[in-house]
């Protein structure tokens, strides 16, 4: 009785942090943390010229191998950098995914990782996520328009490789507001395909 008297204290406090814990890796418990709001978009780029990517340059490559090339892309993209180990990167993917099919008339949406096509795929093998969203680039291309020092970040690309947002964080992308921003900037929905894949690179 002494012994259980003596632990009583201990194992409950164990308990609450295991408990804790457990709550906080749910994917529920982390959208909520972490991507909960909207992105604000209300805010414009100064100078656009200084934030065009260079023709060509940016490539992202599909899980298949395919490359598309970002800066040549015929209608709005929102791309977004992540890794696989970053927790408010992996909180907002479903909100992202959710906006590629909600927009997918009007805009492209890509998420991309620097990590190896290896290991995305094993790490996207046990997820409930669509492949085809998903790419690797080269970290070497995080530069000049896409240069950043944090993740996650989302860029919002016009057609001809402008930047006109920049938005750092995890935020809820499937939000109306950030639809009708796309929406607003395009004249007529298209079912054009998504930005040019290159083939035989």
């Amino acid at each position: 009785m002494r012994w259980t008297r003596h632990w009583r204290g201990p194992l409950i406090v164990l308990s609450i942090v295991v408990g804790t814990w457990f709550v906080l890796r749910l994917p529920m418990t982390q959208q909520l943390i972490w991507a909960s709001n909207a992105p604000d978009l209300s805010l414009g780029t100064a100078n656009l010229d200084s934030l065009t990517l260079p023709l060509g340059e940016v490539r992202l490559t599909a899980l298949d191998g395919s490359q598309i090339d970002i800066s040549s892309a015929a209608r709005p993209i929102v791309l977004n950098l992540f890794a696989t180990w970053c927790p408010p990167c992996v909180a907002e993917l479903p909100s992202l995914i959710r906006l590629q099919r909600q927009v997918q008339d009007v805009a492209d949406v890509y998420v991309a990782s620097f990590e190896t096509q290896n290991h995305l795929h094993s790490w996207l093998n046990a997820k409930p996520f669509d492949h085809d969203t998903f790419h690797t680039i080269d970290p070497s291309l995080i530069r000049g328009g896409l240069a950043t020092d944090s993740i996650p970040m989302t860029w919002i690309i016009m057609p001809g490789g402008i930047i006109i947002r920049s938005i750092q964080g995890a935020h809820a992308w499937d939000d109306p507001k950030v639809m009708s921003f796309l929406r607003g900037l395009v004249v007529t929905p298209t079912t054009q395909p998504r930005s040019q894949t290159l083939n035989g690179l």
